[in-house]
């Protein structure tokens, strides 16, 4: 995020679209979130392709609470860091970062 911040124009502007856990939940409670609040919203997904986001998220998503994300944008350098948008669901959410 640093280098993201190094290479923005003075009024710059950064999104980013993260999954998050909530505040006070670790990552095995987000995958079981995620795995049973997911699936009726991809319901036109096969099974196959239902178990092969489940392996893709199981194996390459590590969401942080949004205060992280907050605390992640500021030790970048990014003076402005809000939050945009969260997912009906709760489990993922744009922040705006800007100088």
């Amino acid at each position: 995020m640093q280098q993201v911040h190094s290479a923005l124009s003075p009024n710059g502007l950064f999104l980013i679209w993260e999954s998050t856990t909530l505040e006070e939940e670790d990552r095995l409670e987000w995958l079981a979130r995620f795995e049973t609040g997911s699936r009726p919203l991809w319901s036109s997904l096969t099974e196959s392709e239902w178990a092969a986001m489940l392996s893709h998220v199981r194996a390459a998503d590590y969401p942080e609470t949004p205060s992280t994300w907050k605390a992640l944008g500021r030790q970048a350098g990014f003076r402005s860091v809000s939050e945009l948008f969260v997912a009906p669901t709760k489990l993922a959410r744009v922040y705006r970062m800007r100088d």
